[in-house]
């Protein structure tokens, strides 16, 4: 069976992996939902629904498009928060947006636009990372990193600014060293 979860993450929650995509459509890029799967062993994958569908208006209303869905769930809250880049079909109007769920597989309610001094963050490519001491952050393409209020619905503050980086950022800690990874921009070639 085709698993429809675009530009996707794998999360692990008491023992059982989610998988959260974009659930793509052949007919247009305009945004469908965000799909939902989950699997014992990463091989065999159930679909448990779309956590986030078309809103009727806003960042991820109707001919929107929507990408790049990561989530996390927040130590401080026990809340799961999904982030999105959403846009107009042209790639003209970006927001970093953000949406709640009290399930990691439940109805995702959008919140909004994530802010940052009371602004929406209009950026598109992103990634996130969500260190050992459960501090959230948010890594944004060309090399902005910032961390998350503890609600994990806010910026706190950006911590660094990765010179010379590209875009789709990741981030893993391994033996106490941060390493990031990211596209040289080389384009679908």
């Amino acid at each position: 069976n085709i698993v429809n979860a675009h530009g996707a993450c794998i999360v692990e929650d008491n023992g059982r992996y989610y998988l959260f995509g974009e659930y793509k459509s052949d007919k247009s890029n305009a945004f469908p939902g965000f799909s939902c799967y989950s699997s014992d062993d990463l091989v065999n994958w159930k679909f448990e629904r779309i956590v986030l569908p078309v809103q009727p208006d806003g960042i991820l209303g109707p001919n929107r498009v929507g990408e790049r869905v990561k989530v996390m769930k927040c130590p401080s809250t026990g809340e799961y928060v999904m982030y999105m880049h959403a846009d107009d079909m042209g790639y003209k109007d970006p927001y970093i947006g953000y949406a709640t769920c009290s399930t990691i597989n439940g109805e995702y309610k959008l919140q909004g636009p994530l802010l940052h001094d009371g602004k929406p963050v209009k950026r598109w490519d992103m990634g996130t990372f969500q260190d050992t001491d459960g501090k959230g952050y948010l890594l944004i393409h060309h090399g902005p990193i910032y961390r998350l209020s503890d609600d994990y619905r806010s910026i706190e503050a950006e911590v660094a600014h990765v010179k010379g980086s590209g875009e789709s950022p990741a981030m893993f800690k391994k033996n106490g060293i941060y390493y990031m990874l990211y596209s040289n921009l080389t384009s679908w070639e």
